[in-house]
């Protein structure tokens, strides 16, 4: 009876310690919260318990990038290669949405509600979106191949639900943040090394640009 109360012990331990949660923490120089950030893990270091949960749909369903408030809701979408996009105008106001970001520039002209087919992304990157009528629409479409990313929520927190695949002060994570670089297209990458706080989160910190609040368009009219 010992021995059998034993292995299960073992067992339990042994699954809990194998399939616990990755949880980050993006901060600024300044130790803030940063909101919008996107990590992401090689698919060979960590294994999901869901792929859905991981950011990775079937590349045959699609995903949501609505229009509310004249805003881009989500503000950044994780998006697997290959996979539709929708773009839904939840406005009363007419958008014309548009990216400049090759090779995934695409336009869907002046349109309101549930009008516009959806677009497929092929190739990995950033997509930067805009709308042609309203300069404070930007939003962004992180196209990933085969890494697992996540968006860092409020709190700057990202949380990895699964099987890390490394010691976890090994594991080296990617970043994105539209403000890491001027062009918006810069990645870094990071070791996590000994920067986990005493409620076991890792902190991994950013060096960011300011942010610039600008009157004038920041998309120049370019699909009439």
């Amino acid at each position: 009876m010992f021995n059998r109360i034993g292995l299960f012990g073992l067992l339990f331990l042994y699954q809990s310690l194998a399939w616990s949660d990755l949880r980050l923490r993006v901060v600024d120089a300044g130790g803030q919260p940063v909101q919008h950030a996107v990590v992401s893990l090689a698919a060979d270091l960590f294994t999901p318990i869901h792929a859905e949960q991981a950011g990775l749909k079937a590349v045959e369903s699609s995903l949501i990038m609505d229009q509310v408030d004249k805003q881009f809701s989500p503000h950044v979408l994780v998006v697997k290669a290959g996979q539709h996009v929708v773009f839904p105008n939840s406005d009363q106001v007419r958008h014309h949405v548009y990216s400049f970001s090759k090779p995934n520039d695409f336009e869907i002209k002046l349109y309101s509600g549930n009008q516009a087919e959806p677009v497929r992304f092929k190739h990995p990157g950033i997509v930067v979106l805009g709308c042609n009528i309203h300069d404070q629409m930007v939003g962004y479409l992180y196209i990933t191949d085969s890494d697992i990313a996540k968006v860092s929520d409020a709190q700057g927190l990202v949380v990895f639900d699964g099987q890390v695949n490394a010691k976890q002060q090994e594991l080296e994570v990617t970043l994105w943040h539209s403000r890491l670089s001027s062009s918006k297209l810069e990645r870094v990458k990071q070791t996590l090394g000994q920067q986990k706080t005493s409620d076991g989160i890792w902190q991994i910190q950013l060096d960011l640009l300011p942010e610039v609040t600008k009157s004038s368009r920041k998309f120049k009219p370019r699909f009439q």
